[in-house]
């Protein structure tokens, strides 16, 4: 098993680092940040007009269709491109070169704390969700996230399992890359300023963070991963 407290990933952003924080802001600017930050916003209003047909509701989360199946995709694919991303930014290897893959991705947890990330999907009343609570230290069994394992499932064998391109899975992922989006642009990263009775007033966008990492609890690492798996 590969541990998520080997390495410092001195890219992400910690609000309990100032430096870093600014680091996110800039990022953010970047060519690469808009790219990625753009992607997320067509993700985004493909979701919000699903929504128009299909009420994100708790009884709604296992109703699937090719169109949940086509979004589910997208986005579980665009949260491997940023972790991917993540890694080349941060000097980091895979243990197969170019063949990152979840085992992988969670070497950043002890920097970033992924899996104390709690997400709102803004406007409806589901479940607060926390899309990589499986990559915490004390999980000792499988790291991957339920949602990421029914994504690689239904991606090999559409025909076999495709109940699980469900929209409860669909929310989930596009709530992963809100946080993967996060630990890199820092926060408020779907957020946006009114105008409104004399005064700016911000306005959440689909997702929001109910619940950032305790960064106090857990320090940034300072030992390097030797690429080795233990």
């Amino acid at each position: 098993m590969i541990e998520p407290t080997s390495e410092d990933f001195p890219l992400i952003f910690r609000n309990d680092d100032g430096t870093r924080s600014k680091q996110a802001e800039e990022a953010r600017k970047s060519p690469d940040g808009q790219h990625f930050l753009m992607s997320y916003e067509l993700l985004k209003r493909d979701a919000t007009e699903l929504f128009a047909y299909i009420e994100p509701a708790t009884q709604n989360l296992q109703a699937f269709s090719h169109r949940i199946y086509e979004l589910f995709l997208r986005t579980s694919t665009e949260v491997e491109a940023n972790f991917k991303h993540l890694f080349e930014r941060n000097g980091k290897t895979f243990s197969k070169p170019d063949r990152g893959d979840i085992k992988e991705y969670r070497r950043a947890e002890a920097t970033a704390l992924l899996s104390q990330y709690e997400v709102r999907l803004n406007g409806w009343a589901i479940p607060l969700m926390e899309p990589f609570q499986s990559f915490s230290r004390e999980n000792t069994g499988n790291c991957s996230p339920a949602w990421y394992r029914d994504y690689n499932k239904v991606k090999h064998n559409r025909w076999k399992n495709f109940p699980l391109a469900n929209l409860g899975n669909a929310i989930e992922s596009l709530a992963g890359l809100f946080v993967v989006l996060t630990v890199q642009y820092g926060k408020s990263i779907d957020n946006s300023m009114r105008y409104s009775n004399g005064s700016y007033k911000v306005v959440h966008g689909l997702f929001s963070i109910s619940r950032f990492p305790n960064w106090k609890a857990f320090p940034i690492p300072r030992r390097e991963h030797s690429g080795e798996t233990p």
